[in-house]
């Protein structure tokens, strides 16, 4: 079923559109902050052999 121009969209597409967004939004910076401390505090280096 096709929208007709001029009427108001749907308000669960938009909340369900804004959601995904936002989870996109919030996965950036949680990535970008373990890249942040990874670059500040490097993990040990570990051996393959003990």
């Amino acid at each position: 079923m096709a929208a007709q121009v001029g009427a108001d969209p749907d308000p669960g597409f938009t909340l369900s559109n804004e959601r995904t967004f936002l989870a996109w939004v919030r996965t950036a910076v949680v990535r970008r902050r373990a890249h942040g401390d990874e670059r500040r505090h490097p993990p040990a280096h570990r051996c393959a052999t003990p």
